[in-house]
């Protein structure tokens, strides 16, 4: 019986193996599954890169805002809310002479968009994220639609049981193989107790 489920599950594996080929065949002459599957390879790829961009970016962004926040006047200027701070003329006066000498316009520019950019790119990947998971889901229906009109899943259940029921084969096999070792062990003990 043992070479028996051995021929069904080499039939159920080349069965498998045939359907397989066919799927792949049916899929890849379909232009819209095709045109889906190049759609989210290049999603994938821009998935990657924006990752990539991120993990630079956060990393210069790191740097650079310690640069900032390092510098007591600048720093003191930004909680201060200029130039919309509050206070009398002279403060002001002050303060806007002390934002000339720090360059704190542009300064302040570049500080925010350090501040702001990373958020926005995650913003970013997390959409890219999105439409990959759409085509990935989009890819995996029509490649269970048609698995199922080959029946595929079938087949692939029937390989299972096929493969349990080789597995019992040989566990049982195994048993008995112990069963009759011990049996011969006893055997050849008792004939050299006679003799």
């Amino acid at each position: 019986e043992s070479r028996h489920v051995d021929t069904e599950l080499e039939e159920k594996v080349s069965q498998r193996d045939e359907v397989s080929k066919k799927i792949g065949e049916e899929l890849g002459a379909n232009v819209n599954y095709v045109n889906a599957r190049t759609q989210a390879d290049q999603a994938q790829k821009r998935l990657e890169q924006g990752k990539t961009r991120l993990d630079a970016f956060q990393q210069e962004a790191k740097e650079k805002l310690a640069v900032y926040e390092e510098n007591k006047v600048f720093m003191y200027l930004v909680a201060e809310g200029y130039p919309d701070q509050k206070g009398n003329a002279l403060k002001r006066m002050m303060d806007s002479w002390t934002a000339k000498k720090v360059n704190f316009r542009e300064n302040k520019k570049n500080y925010d968009f350090l501040k702001v950019m990373p958020e926005k790119m995650e913003e970013e990947i997390n959409r890219q994220q999105d439409a990959l998971n759409s085509y990935v889901s989009d890819l995996a229906l029509v490649e269970q639609q048609t698995a199922q009109r080959y029946g595929l899943p079938l087949i692939i259940k029937e390989g299972k049981i096929i493969a349990k029921t080789r597995q019992s084969l040989g566990e049982e096999l195994q048993r008995v193989d112990g069963a009759l070792a011990s049996y011969s062990e006893e055997r050849d003990a008792m004939n050299n107790t006679r003799g």
